[in-house]
């Protein structure tokens, strides 16, 4: 691609992300899908052991929009993110809860692939990545007590590293 070639990302919808540096998270979970059967719906959810100065905390975010409605968790808004089960480093099951919602997530690699990289001493690690995965959602608004969005086996980007029940 020159560098001159100008691209209209203004009708699209899309992720970054910047993973790069001297520290990474020794175990994490990322989930992102655009597929949903209503075209203006797309999840965001990541969950990790976060390097800090010399130790590590537990900490997530997650975005869902609907629309034009963004329902946010996240560790920063002292939300509540819970692993409800792990089944073989490929199954998860995540019940998060802020002020408004809850919002439940199943997340499945259905044929995992390894990505092989090394850590800061060399080491080989394999990581579960899967462009095919799928993702269940429910997402309850409390305010009006009810079942606001229920979608089952959608497409789904997943990656699970060094995740364990616990």
């Amino acid at each position: 691609m020159l560098m001159e070639q100008k691209i209209d990302f203004s009708d699209g919808k899309g992720y970054i992300e910047r993973d790069w540096g001297k520290t990474f998270p020794r175990e994490y979970v990322w989930i992102q899908s655009n597929h949903f059967e209503n075209n203006e719906t797309s999840l965001f959810f990541s969950e990790s052991s976060y390097p800090f100065l010399k130790t590590a905390f537990q900490g997530f975010i997650c975005n869902l929009v609907v629309g034009k409605k963004e329902y946010r968790f996240a560790t920063y808004h002292r939300d509540s993110c819970k692993l409800e089960k792990v089944s073989e480093q490929v199954r998860l099951k995540f019940n998060l809860e802020n002020k408004t919602a809850k919002l439940i997530i199943e997340a499945e690699i259905t044929d995992p692939g390894e990505l092989v990289a090394t850590d800061r001493i060399g080491y080989a690690k394999g990581d579960k990545e899967e462009l095919g995965g799928n993702v269940k959602i429910e997402l309850y608004l409390k305010k009006e007590r009810e079942l606001f969005i229920k979608m089952r086996r959608l497409p789904a980007g997943i990656e699970i590293v060094d995740h364990t029940e616990g």
